[in-house]
């Protein structure tokens, strides 16, 4: 059984009880909440997406919005020769555990859009839609160091929770996004890591309620209390497992 203690530890603002199936699993769920420390008790702030993909929707175009002379990098950016003039959209369909690749769009819209899985040895940015640089002067969110996770999801699938560290390029609100105003890209790449453990995802597969993983699961995960050493080479790891993500330079003077 879960004593009052626990749950005030495991859930301290819902008061949410856990779906566990026995006995040793509430002991294991109580080991690791005893070691670490809640992801509302840090300094991350948690976003649902840098635009929404309805009511923003006025912002994004697709690429036969630019003139003939652009030219699309593997990394989804659009260029006029060497200025950078549009930026793609990562989606949730793009998000696996590091990986901000997963998936390439190839047509169609909504629910029904064909999307295709992309080899690991295979990834290019293949967005449905663009910002064009302009539009993004006055978001300057976008351009910080951020995680993103996928937010479509369910106890039942391979893993609950999936997340990558994100280039600088703007993302919808299918993709829930953690930033550090103080945070290093280092710091992403540890808690990226962190996040798509078994052990997270353990305690995710029991707490969560319904198919999405938002704000109301993610803020009471535990994330564990690491020496320096611990934190270098989980960030050392981190970086192999991760995808290439660029980050790209904005000359503005506002951002």
């Amino acid at each position: 059984s879960v004593s009052r203690d626990q749950i005030d530890r495991f859930s301290p603002e819902v008061q949410g009880i856990l779906e566990a199936e026995d006995q040793r699993d509430i002991d294991i769920i109580d080991t690791i909440y005893e070691n670490g420390q809640l992801i509302s008790e840090t300094d991350l702030e948690y976003a649902q997406g840098d635009f929404n993909m309805a009511s923003d929707s006025g912002l994004f175009e697709k690429k036969g919005y630019w003139s003939d002379d652009i030219n699309i990098g593997s990394d989804g950016v659009i260029r006029n020769q060497d200025e950078i003039v549009g930026l793609p959209l990562v989606e949730g369909r793009h998000i696996h555990s590091f990986d901000f690749q997963e998936s390439a769009y190839i047509s169609g819209k909504g629910r029904t859009a064909d999307w295709e899985d992309l080899d690991w040895d295979n990834k290019y940015l293949q967005p449905q839609y663009w910002i064009p640089i302009d539009r993004l002067l006055d978001h300057p969110n976008v351009f910080k160091t951020k995680i993103g996770i996928m937010d479509v999801t369910a106890a039942t699938n391979r893993r609950t929770i999936r997340s990558s560290v994100l280039p600088n390029f703007p993302c919808g609100h299918s993709i829930g996004v953690l930033r550090n105003e103080e945070g290093t890209h280092e710091d992403a790449l540890a808690l990226s890591a962190v996040l798509n453990s078994y052990v997270v995802d353990f305690v995710a597969r029991m707490k969560i309620q319904g198919l999405h993983a938002s704000w109301f699961l993610l803020k009471n995960l535990p994330l564990p209390k690491m020496s320096n050493e611990q934190e270098k080479k989980i960030i050392e790891i981190s970086r192999k497992l991760h995808t290439d993500i660029p980050q790209i330079e904005i000359e503005d003077e506002s951002l």
